[in-house]
């Protein structure tokens, strides 16, 4: 393993790893932990709230075990399939709810429509045993995944700045999957629907 593979798997871990804990702790807390406008929105979606993280956070931890090929590979990949289903169908009422407006709820909608095709991507070519393609799907899966990672960073990076977050929360929700999708794009995964049911 390189040197820079090392790093990025430590990377990867860390952020993972911090991003599910502090989640876990402010689900612990209640709706109150949450600073307005989202406190009060969540206190009323509250058992959505924690369908979708409780099953996001299981989808971040069980992702690098299953792309570094780690023991259990295949009933661990059932189990982060289903709770992908779950985080993104759960993630819906949520989504409808958005800050930003119907700007705002669109990114969130997109994105979890590739996340789901993404989902079935990888599991249509598992069973056809695709492996390499397999792969890309999961990949890309994951790399959607972690736009949870990259919207919380961003807040974090502007909040330190001293700009709102009604100012940056609605251009930070489109920039959080563009990663993912452009990697499922350049793969050509996600020229067209067709592709994406006959994985």
């Amino acid at each position: 393993m390189t040197t820079t593979n090392s790093i990025l798997r430590v990377y990867v871990g860390l952020q993972v790893v911090t991003l599910s804990w502090t989640s876990l702790g402010m689900l612990g807390q209640g709706p109150e932990a949450f600073e307005a406008p989202f406190g009060p929105k969540y206190a009323l979606e509250w058992g959505w709230v924690c369908a979708h993280s409780l099953t996001a956070i299981l989808v971040l931890l069980l992702g690098p075990w299953l792309l570094w090929r780690l023991p259990g590979h295949r009933p661990l990949g059932k189990i982060y399939l289903v709770s992908a289903g779950l985080a993104a169908f759960s993630g819906i009422p949520l989504s409808l709810q958005a800050e930003g407006g119907w700007v705002g709820r669109l990114s969130f909608l997109i994105l979890t429509g590739l996340w789901l095709g993404a989902a079935w991507g990888a599991y249509a070519t598992a069973r056809r045993r695709e492996w390499k393609r397999h792969v890309h799907w999961v990949q890309v899966h994951y790399l959607l995944a972690w736009s949870a990672v990259f919207l919380r960073l961003g807040l974090g990076v502007t909040a330190y700045l001293g700009v709102s977050l009604q100012e940056v929360t609605t251009p930070l929700a489109w920039l959080s999957w563009q990663p993912g999708f452009w990697l499922g794009y350049r793969r050509g995964l996600f020229g067209s629907g067709r592709k994406i049911l006959s994985a």
